[in-house]
């Protein structure tokens, strides 16, 4: 157990350092993007919550094609801050990387014999962690998109009464002026 327990505080050592290394690499280029922000409340908010985020949203690394399709399936989901990717992507990570460093640290506590079934549980919710984010986004992008073809016809319909009974786009949404559906909005 002793010689387990000194691998295992130098391999937190070992990643604390790089991790405090990366964090001081990438203070510059925060420090230049939260000057560059804009003054609106979406670019506030990701100056609030941008060091960390950008932070965990790149340690794992993605392709150009696939960002862009991560990014068009949380726009079909309904999350269109700016930060959206980022905060998907640091959110990944985390359900990744606690899960493993939780096995871990079981792994060095318990008794020899249930070393290996905290290790593979640990494992195993990394690997749920990674894939149940990607699964629930698609699920809620595909219920969006039902009750964005339930209520576009009533839309639709709504929109030329009220266009035909003469009043403008903007309060023909309902005769008094109110929006329909949620879901178009």
């Amino acid at each position: 157990m002793g010689e387990r327990a000194t691998s295992a505080v130098i391999g937190l050592l070992v990643s604390l350092v790089g991790f405090s290394l990366f964090l001081r690499s990438t203070r510059s280029r925060e420090r230049t993007r939260s000057r560059l922000a804009s003054e609106s409340v979406e670019g506030a908010q990701g100056a609030a919550m941008g060091p960390l985020i950008e932070v965990l949203s790149g340690i794992l690394p993605r392709r150009a094609s696939s960002r862009l399709t991560l990014a068009r399936e949380l726009r079909e989901a309904g999350f269109y801050r700016p930060n959206a990717l980022q905060a998907y992507l640091s959110l990944r990570v985390v359900l990744v990387v606690v899960p493993i460093i939780l096995g871990l640290s079981a792994g060095l506590f318990l008794p020899d014999e249930w070393v290996r079934q905290a290790i593979g549980a640990g494992i195993a919710a990394a690997l749920l962690g990674f894939s149940l984010p990607r699964a629930y986004l698609r699920s809620k992008g595909r219920r969006r998109l039902v009750e964005i073809e339930r209520a576009l016809p009533i839309s639709v319909d709504l929109l030329t009464l009220g266009l035909v009974a003469g009043q403008g786009a903007s309060g023909s949404d309902r005769p008094d002026g109110s929006r329909t559906v949620s879901a178009l909005s």
